[in-house]
């Protein structure tokens, strides 16, 4: 059962500078693997990589708020306690899949799986991430 769907689009521009953001700057909104893997590439495609991934977690908190009014369960209201357990990763074949801890977002124990799909112009990245319930 789909229990929630959001959707986020960035303008790349605004990640521009992102490469001259301290560590712990970027650690309050992105994995340490997630800030090794945007700033691996040249400037262009490391801003693109960071804005895409912002979109991911502006997405994944909106299908997650909508999934939890679904539930009627008490939430976690904020942004930045979300990020702390969500990473976009790359399964085996490059593709961008979310890794969610969801035993640290979700109080009853259930199966719960993110759907999570990117895409990006030049001037701008989207992500769209749909909660499925699977049990």
């Amino acid at each position: 059962m789909i229990l929630g769907i959001g959707i986020d689009t960035v303008h790349i521009h605004r990640f521009t500078d992102w490469h001259t953001k301290t560590k712990e700057q970027l650690q309050k909104l992105l994995s340490e693997e997630e800030i090794a893997y945007c700033l691996s590439g040249t400037p262009a495609v490391n801003a693109e990589r960071f804005a895409v991934r912002f979109a991911a977690r502006e997405a994944f908190f909106k299908a997650y708020q909508a999934a939890l009014h679904t539930k009627k369960q008490d939430g976690i209201s904020s942004l930045l306690s979300v990020n702390k357990h969500v990473a976009v990763q790359r399964n085996e074949n490059g593709l961008p899949l979310l890794h969610v801890n969801w035993q640290a977002l979700l109080l009853e124990h259930s199966s719960y799986l993110a759907h999570l799909s990117l895409t990006h112009t030049k001037e701008t990245a989207t992500a769209i991430v749909l909660i499925e319930e699977t049990r």
